[in-house]
């Protein structure tokens, strides 16, 4: 029930045009075990076959609110605008869950999802009730994550945009003066012999960054794109001259945080040619679902920082401090912060 339940909810998902797969709730184990002692203890099935059928019943519809809810909040935790169905069930003579039913018409409505505000009687079903619980990911919208005030995704951009157009300025005179991708960047970048990978993975990232160049050649006015690895088709993020997202894409902050420890490989492109940034090192260690970060430039060239099974991130923060304290900024002198990185097991190619 329980995986029926969550292949309907990623039906959902992508129906909102979301390819997040849904989240499945444990098993409760002591219920179950309470329907089997209720079977087991009766001399006949016959004496209690009522009762266990509907209490099988109202198990399988709370499974159904259980992954309802576990969606919803995670959903809205991505910043989505979940919201929550609920309607009376088909009217018969045995149900209480008609028209008529008190209980449930003062629960029956549209509910957008607030953690903090939504009401959880909602979820509530009393025995044999058979209202519909349906929630709809949402789209078009999203969430402040400070401000909790819902707001239009298109509107918010711009705004924001124009926020951070000085700090973009800022940021492209250190990163440098966009190059444009050529067909002969693309075919010359280099095979790279990252640790911690098979020749023939790194053969597969090699060809990756040229997939990577040429999708930003094609579709990004050879600005910067995040290519995040997968078994399938990689996640891609596109950004400007001088930044990438990640929080701009539903499907790669999802798969970021659901990922397992240092599974997952970030590509992504510089334009200027510049070495990783502030913004890199930060993400790149504190994101535990990140083995390695590589930068491929727009002419080719391949830098990459990698965790080693002795990677440990309280000395990378130590680190990081220790050279923030002397240079003042994590971007002084950044190579040397890497090379000092490597003391907390993380490997590196910066030329």
């Amino acid at each position: 029930m329980a995986n029926y339940t969550a292949d309907v909810q990623t039906s959902l998902n992508r129906g909102a045009k979301l390819h997040i797969k849904g989240l499945k709730v444990d098993q409760e184990e002591n219920k179950v075990k309470n329907l089997v002692n209720k079977v087991s203890q009766a001399e006949r099935y016959a004496e209690v076959a009522q009762e266990v059928e509907q209490a099988m019943t109202s198990y399988a519809r709370s499974v159904v609110s259980d992954t309802l809810k576990k969606n919803v909040a995670f959903h809205h935790k991505l910043g989505l605008a979940p919201k929550i169905v609920r309607k009376l069930g088909a009217r018969t003579g045995k149900k209480r869950s008609h028209s008529q039913c008190e209980f449930c018409r003062e629960r029956v409505g549209t509910f957008e999802y607030n953690k903090d505000t939504i009401d959880k009687d909602i979820f509530r079903r009393h025995a044999n009730c058979h209202c519909t619980l349906t929630y709809y990911p949402g789209n078009g919208k999203r969430q402040n994550a400070w401000s909790k005030v819902w707001s239009d995704v298109d509107k918010d951009g711009k705004i924001e945009e124009r926020k951070n157009e000085a700090l973009n300025l800022e940021m492209a005179k250190k990163r440098g003066k966009k190059i444009y991708i050529t067909d002969q960047a693309i075919e010359k970048v280099p095979f790279v012999e990252i640790p911690g990978y098979s020749q023939e993975e790194n053969k597969r990232i090699q060809e990756a960054h040229k997939v990577l160049l040429r999708d930003a050649q094609q579709n990004n006015q050879s600005n910067e794109v995040m290519h995040i690895t997968t078994e399938g088709k990689p996640v891609v993020v596109y950004g400007d001259q001088v930044s990438v997202d990640i929080n701009k894409s539903v499907q790669a902050r999802y798969l970021i945080n659901s990922a397992t420890d240092r599974s997952l490989t970030i590509l992504h492109n510089h334009p200027g040619g510049s070495s990783f940034s502030k913004n890199d090192i930060n993400m790149f260690f504190s994101t535990s679902s990140v083995k390695t970060l590589t930068i491929v430039t727009n002419q080719g060239r391949v830098m990459y920082l990698t965790k080693k099974s002795m990677y440990d991130i309280h000395k990378a923060i130590h680190i990081t401090k220790d050279h923030k304290e002397k240079y003042g900024n994590i971007e002084n002198d950044i190579e040397r912060l890497i090379k000092n990185l490597y003391h907390a097991g993380i490997s590196y190619k910066i030329r």
